[in-house]
């Protein structure tokens, strides 16, 4: 057997019996890579329609919230053109407050935000002159 097929083998081995395990058993590790406690996730005793049905009845009743602060989600139409959006996004990423760091996503100040809001009402703005 070559090399490849003993590799494809094993890996094949190993994921059904990764699939085959009941409960899962994770180590908590702290901020300093000290261990913690083990804790198990226990397997699910729902079919994938039963889960299905009761995210459903949570979006009907209104009970699901996304993002840290808890705020439910209020999706709609955009009432941004795409231009402003990028230039927004450029102009965010420009003063170094967009994307995602290790201490959190780095937060706007007034000025920041008021430049900002500039740059998409410039963008809105050409793009109606163009329009014209």
């Amino acid at each position: 057997m070559s090399k490849a097929k003993w590799i494809i083998a094993m890996s094949l081995t190993a994921l059904s019996l990764g699939a085959q395990a009941g409960e899962v058993e994770y180590w908590w590790h702290g901020a300093n890579g000290e261990a913690g406690e083990p804790f198990v996730i226990p397997p699910s005793v729902l079919t994938r329609e039963q889960v299905r049905a009761e995210l459903a009845a949570a979006i009907a009743r209104g009970e699901l919230a996304f993002g840290e602060a808890g705020a439910p989600f209020v999706g709609g139409p955009s009432v941004l053109s795409r231009a402003q959006v990028r230039a927004e996004l450029m102009e965010a990423i420009r003063l170094g407050v967009h994307g995602s760091h290790e201490a959190g996503a780095p937060i706007a100040t007034p000025e920041q935000e008021a430049r900002i809001a500039a740059a998409g009402r410039l963008a809105a703005e050409r793009y109606a002159q163009r329009q014209r």
